[in-house]
């Protein structure tokens, strides 16, 4: 089952304390920065509009990480994925 909202910005949340605790990243690092953009973006994965579930569409793994950890793994795509998808020729 796809747990949507918090679940997702919370298991982004452990990730950001694992790099922190075990990669010894820097909690002002612009990297640390980053992920907690990412992290708002990712409290979207597992919802729906008018009926359709919506897809992240990135290369970025830890948006995939997340997503599994949350039973939502089929709502983030890569690129590549979604290009075949579509039937489109992939971008290079």
């Amino acid at each position: 089952m796809c747990s949507r909202g918090a679940a997702a910005a919370i298991e982004f949340e452990a990730l950001i304390w694992e790099k922190i605790a075990f990669q010894r990243a820097k909690p002002d690092s612009r990297h640390i920065r980053s992920l907690r953009w990412d992290q708002r973006i990712a409290f979207n994965i597992g919802w729906a509009m008018r009926g359709r579930q919506l897809w992240l569409i990135t290369d970025d793994g830890d948006f995939a990480r997340v997503a599994r950890a949350v039973g939502c793994e089929d709502r983030v795509r890569t690129l590549a994925a979604y290009e075949r998808w579509l039937g489109v020729e992939p971008t290079r």
